[in-house]
């Protein structure tokens, strides 16, 4: 009888015991599970510092921003033509900031991530807008009535930004309307980032003068 008292006495400590076990297994497959899972290839935009303070840290090589949407077929255009271009330069001091944004429906951080994935490089760096601001941003600069998206920034090496970002040195759109710049060509892009990098230009901005130039 005190046997049976003593057995079933030692089976609540022998429970605990095997929980408190389990419970470390799990804590440490988690743990594990934490430390294997690959981090994010977006920079989120949470303020727009994150993106002014990366570009100036870049300063003295040529930077081009593309404003894209991760699910438009017109957006995965000028992504591939923004492969073409690091493909054909293979200069270190061009750098490539793709700004993802949500502007369809569809748009999600998802598709971004995948994008993301397609194409890494170290002159690359990709970035989620949640909230927009660049659309919004550049909409102003660029003198746009409606968002500035499907649009490829060039800014020379010198060039640095305040609180808010300068004009560009030279832009290209995929955007349709009335809109004062040229159309994305991967050809023209190349020859005149290429001539950026050879330092043969100057960096004041030609957002005005771009009919006059071409």
């Amino acid at each position: 009888m005190n046997r049976k008292l003593l057995i079933l006495s030692a089976i609540p400590i022998v429970l605990i015991v095997l929980m408190i076990i389990f419970n470390s297994l799990d804590m440490t497959s988690k743990d594990d599970k934490e430390e294997t899972t690959p981090s994010s290839p977006l920079i989120p935009l949470s303020q727009f510092k994150v993106l002014s303070d990366t570009f100036n840290a870049d300063s003295g090589c040529v930077r081009v921003l593309g404003l894209l949407s991760p699910t438009d077929p017109v957006s995965n255009r000028g992504y591939r033509t923004l492969k073409y271009v690091l493909h054909e330069i293979t200069d270190p001091e061009l750098h490539l900031y793709i700004i993802w944004i949500p502007v369809l429906q569809t748009d999600r951080k998802e598709f971004a991530i995948r994008k993301a994935e397609e194409w890494k490089d170290e002159r690359v760096k990709h970035f989620w807008d949640s909230e927009r601001m660049t659309t919004l941003a550049w909409q102003e600069i660029l003198g746009l009535d409606q968002l500035a998206w499907n649009v490829h920034l060039i800014y020379a090496d010198s060039v640095t930004w305040g609180f808010e970002p300068s004009p560009p040195t030279f832009w290209m759109r995929q955007l349709g309307g009335g809109v004062d710049a040229p159309i994305l060509n991967k050809e023209l892009l190349v020859k005149k980032i290429r001539k950026m990098l050879s330092k043969d230009s100057l960096s004041t901005p030609v957002t005005d003068t771009l009919k006059a130039a071409f």
